[in-house]
């Protein structure tokens, strides 16, 4: 465990991040929807590659927050 005051310290560092992060709530989830998608009509398959789809999903999030462009997956 952690001292009180180190946790509180601590819990108000990340407070921007988290605030800054909910920032890409929306592209993540538009993205993340997109990704299951993919990989839900890959399921018929006997095996898949998921590094190139979700590398490019992961592209799509960053650029997408940067540009609002879409449309790798």
């Amino acid at each position: 465990t952690v001292p009180n005051g180190r946790a509180k310290e601590a819990a108000r560092s990340l407070l921007p991040v988290s605030t800054m992060l909910k920032g890409y709530l929306t592209v993540f989830n538009e993205h993340a929807q997109k990704l299951v998608e993919f990989l839900q009509e890959e399921t018929d398959k006997e095996f898949t590659f998921v590094e190139n789809p979700i590398s490019l999903c992961s592209l799509d999030i960053l650029c997408g927050e940067l540009n609002d462009t879409e449309n790798h997956v």
